[in-house]
């Protein structure tokens, strides 16, 4: 019984030392272990990672009185992709990334900004009830700390897009909705992406 008891104990400590806010050099860390997983390369290109933006909430206060960091979202270079990283570490430690492309808030589009809206009232949920983190997620920020993979035992090989074309909403592809006041649809554009990449007759 005894060890059993100091068995719990241990683990409620252990647990209690792994569970709570992450600061941006912690998150740096996590995206940089992150990245060089997921482009498949050794070395990050030019200048590192860069800070672009944070996510905040005055739902859950610091001891400070200042609003608590959600995410964190890393540029890598210009147009070498970006990670998202939450702030806590009792939520999954990557939210989203790219290889590619920048992130800029003020050019976020509505549904990425709608994504957005929903991590921070999952990760304000998670606070606010002090819910843990479980053992998989546990592992998760562990082995991303210590730079190891983040399915061992898997292989993985980096392959290239289907479909490289890159066409926005707007401001051209919206020229012939306005009668409408709608952009035009997301299907319409992926539709016509992959029409492209499959042309008939071919010539």
């Amino acid at each position: 019984m005894k060890k059993i008891i100091l068995f719990l104990l241990g683990a409620a400590f252990t647990l209690g030392l792994t569970a709570g806010p992450v600061n941006v050099e912690q998150a740096m860390k996590i995206a940089r272990n992150f990245y060089l997983q997921s482009a498949m390369t050794q070395t990050l290109p030019g200048s590192d990672l860069v800070l672009a933006f944070t996510v905040r909430s005055k739902d859950v206060a610091l001891p400070d009185g200042q609003d608590t960091p959600l995410l964190y979202v890393f540029n890598i270079n210009r147009y070498d992709g970006f990670v998202i990283v939450a702030a806590d570490d009792a939520v999954v430690p990557v939210l989203g990334y790219a290889v590619t492309g920048t992130f800029s808030e003020a050019e976020a589009p509505p549904a990425f900004r709608k994504l957005i809206e929903k991590y921070k009232k999952e990760i304000i949920h998670v606070i606010i009830n002090n819910l843990p983190a479980g053992e998989e997620i546990q592992n998760e920020w562990a082995r991303l700390e210590r730079g190891e993979a983040m399915f061992p035992g898997r292989a993985t090989e980096g392959v290239n897009p289907l479909v490289t074309t890159q066409w926005p909403q707007a401001p051209l592809s919206t020229t012939y909705a306005l009668m409408t006041s709608m952009p035009v649809l997301t299907t319409t554009i992926t539709a016509s992406q992959g029409a492209r990449r499959q042309p008939w007759p071919r010539s």
